[in-house]
């Protein structure tokens, strides 16, 4: 009993040892400042504690991001997060057909149309704590939004897709 216990000891403890050679990609593009969401310091400081790590090419890669298995699954989480959403390529938002997306008069939604709709959908993920995910959650409490923060982000979010609006509708001069 005590052999096989070992021989199952040190082979978990290999394949552990080995699993780490897997690459992991943790790239960190570059940050147009230009292109990058623009909240006010109050609101922005709110998004970085809850959304940032996994929306924006400005994730923080804690000890734990670096031993696998763990960290497969934490690049996933940010790869896909930033693919849904990226904070940091904000201007360049583009509408993607499909279930995330309707046609608004027969017609593809405009960016400014588009990004009205994703601050709404950033809001109903808080509202209904699908985001921050509860696993991001654990290891990061402090992205728990308090309700006086959470009604700060919604306000900033409301403000910004009235300017939006405004702005799409307003005709350009030429």
């Amino acid at each position: 009993m005590k052999k096989w216990f070992k021989r199952l000891f040190l082979s978990g403890l290999c394949l552990f040892v080995v699993i780490q050679l897997v690459p992991v990609n943790r790239a960190q593009p570059p940050v147009d400042p230009a292109k990058k969401l623009q909240p006010p310091p109050e609101v922005e400081a709110i998004l970085r504690a809850s959304c940032y790590d996994c929306h924006s090419n400005e994730t923080k890669w804690p000890w734990y991001t670096y031993v696998a298995p763990v960290s497969w699954w934490i690049a996933n989480h940010v790869n896909d997060g930033r693919r849904r959403l990226n904070l940091s390529e904000w201007a360049d938002l583009k509408p993607r057909l499909g279930r995330d997306t309707r046609l608004i008069g027969g017609q593809p939604p405009t960016t400014a149309q588009y990004q009205v709709k994703i601050l709404g959908d950033m809001e109903t993920s808080i509202m209904e704590n699908q985001m921050p995910l509860s696993s991001y959650l654990v290891m990061h409490p402090e992205a728990r939004m308090t309700p006086e923060q959470f009604k700060l982000v919604t306000d900033w979010f409301h403000q910004v897709s009235a300017q939006i609006s405004a702005s799409a509708a307003t005709p350009k001069v030429k």
